[in-house]
């Protein structure tokens, strides 16, 4: 993961009493994505997703992330 040249992230899904994905929880990420990101990795870990980019909600992204993590599908396609 360290020698990846992409910015690498793991995230554990944040749920609502319902069980619904709300957000979702910065758990480690690679060199990578704190250059790209300009900060420390202990900045980042324990971070919030839509925190950070709340955009990703705006644009539907984070309705992708959610389906994928939902239906395990993968998803291909480019987005815009």
């Amino acid at each position: 993961v360290e020698a990846s040249q992409d910015a690498l992230a793991i995230y554990r899904a944040v749920r609502d009493a319902a069980g619904e994905v709300t957000d979702f929880l910065i758990e480690d990420c690679n060199a990578r994505a704190c250059a790209l990101w300009d900060t420390r990795r202990e900045a980042l870990i324990g971070r919030r997703l839509l925190e950070m980019f709340p955009v990703l909600r705006e644009t539907g992204l984070f309705d992708v992330y959610r389906h994928v993590l939902e239906t395990g599908e993968p998803f291909d396609a480019e987005y815009e």
